[in-house]
């Protein structure tokens, strides 16, 4: 990945990460009919999530 020239390229990307990790968090927790049950369907989303909001703040 290209490196980040300057301070506001790297805010704006901090920000749309810290979005799309909130977004696939509440997609967990809002509403999901699978919450109750964790089938594998609910781990392995889980566990994706869990492993992208590791790496993608790392850029």
């Amino acid at each position: 990945m290209r490196e980040f020239n300057n301070k506001s390229n790297k805010k704006i990307y901090q920000i749309v990460v810290f979005i799309v990790i909130a977004i696939m968090i509440l997609g967990l927790v809002a509403d999901n009919p699978r919450m109750g049950d964790f089938g594998a369907g609910y781990i392995l989303n889980l566990v994706l999530v869990l492993i992208l909001s590791v790496y993608l703040p790392q850029g």
